[in-house]
């Protein structure tokens, strides 16, 4: 359930329908699998408590799953700020650099120039997430907040702004 976080409805419907025994049985099954696999470790305390605790490659499987799932939540009430990401990734990375593009545009973000892309709603988390994946340092890619920008009617246009 930690892992595939939308599972948990579908886990919650299958496991209402189980008996007591049947529900501590899966959820049992479930954990020894993830700690096989080396997603979590565990462990036991009196009278069965279990401590579950996510390791570094089960962090990594989490955070795959939100890129995979990756949205920008947008405000109601835009506050007048523009988020640039730019980026410089070698010629050496470049399925990487052509990826990271993708995933900009996928997102929404609108292309200033081929590595310079802007989005007027905060997006750090989406792009730490981003930055984890790709394994791209704060080095290669910046994200900035800048109160102006040249080509602003173009961007209210592009993304639906009233002024």
């Amino acid at each position: 359930m930690i892992i595939a976080p939308n599972a948990v409805q579908l886990g919650d419907i299958i496991l209402k329908r189980l008996d007591k025994r049947s529900r501590a049985r899966n959820a049992h099954t479930l954990v020894t699998y993830m700690k096989k696999s080396g997603l979590v470790d565990y462990n036991k305390f009196n009278e069965g408590e279990l401590r579950v605790v996510i390791t570094e490659k089960g962090r990594e499987r989490l955070t795959r799953s939100d890129f995979r799932d990756l949205k920008i939540l947008t405000p109601e009430i835009w506050d007048g700020r523009w988020r640039l990401v730019l980026f410089d990734i070698a010629e050496s990375n470049r399925k990487i650099r052509d990826a990271l593009r993708g995933k900009l545009k996928a997102l929404g973000f609108y292309k200033l120039q081929k590595s310079a892309w802007a989005y007027p709603y905060s997006c750090n988390y989406e792009m730490e997430i981003i930055r984890q994946v790709y394994r791209i340092s704060s080095r290669d890619i910046v994200v900035a907040e800048v109160n102006q920008i040249d080509r602003e009617i173009e961007l209210k246009e592009y993304f639906k702004i009233d002024t």
